[in-house]
This record gives C-alpha cells, structure tokens and sequence, in this order.
C-alpha cells in the first residue's frame, strides 16, 4: 500500500477519534452544544472525506489498470485536507468562543 493511502487513512482514523471526543464532550457537557460544527466537520470532513479519499487512492489506479498519474499531487492533498480542516476548527472554536479571529479563518 502506498505512503500516501496509508496517511489518508491514518488521518481518517485520527479525525474519528477527535471527532468521538468532541462527540462525548458535548454529552458530558450539554452548554459545549455551540461545538456541534466542530464535531460534525471532524467526522464528515475529517473521517469520511479522508476514508474515501484513501480508498479511492488504492483502488481506482487497480481499476484503471495504471499507476497514479502524480504522487507529488496526491502528497498537496493530503497536506492541503488537513491543514484546511484544522484551520476550520479552529475558527469554528474560536467563532463560539466570541473571538474575532474565527470569522475570518
């Protein structure tokens, strides 16, 4: 399997998880409610975004009978994914807290 599925799924795994977290906070916490975008971005973007895009990096050059056209491309999205989605909560967070940053990030 390629680095880079592998890094898709690692990402997958790693975002359900802090996706669950955030999940049993809320339960735990009722008022940390205004954290529901957090949560549902972890998971829907965060999890199954980065599911199936590393599923689709392993399986669809099987399919097609040819090596991934860029490696190099595939590397910038998983950077790009990641980096957006952290950037996303932290703006969201920072939105709910009343904090002028999370409008603009």
């Amino acid at each position: 399997m390629a680095w880079y599925v592998r890094a898709f799924l690692k990402a997958s795994v790693t975002w359900l998880t802090l996706g669950v977290l955030a999940g049993i906070a809320m339960a735990v916490h009722p008022v940390w409610i205004v954290y529901r975008a957090v949560h549902v971005h972890m998971l829907l973007l965060g999890f199954v975004t980065m599911m199936i895009s590393g599923v689709g990096y392993h399986v669809i050059p099987r399919f097609a009978g040819s090596p991934l056209y860029s490696e190099r491309a595939a590397k910038w999205h998983w950077w790009m994914a990641n980096a957006g989605l952290a950037v996303m909560i932290v703006g969201f967070i920072c939105r709910d807290l009343g904090l002028v940053a999370g409008t603009w990030l």
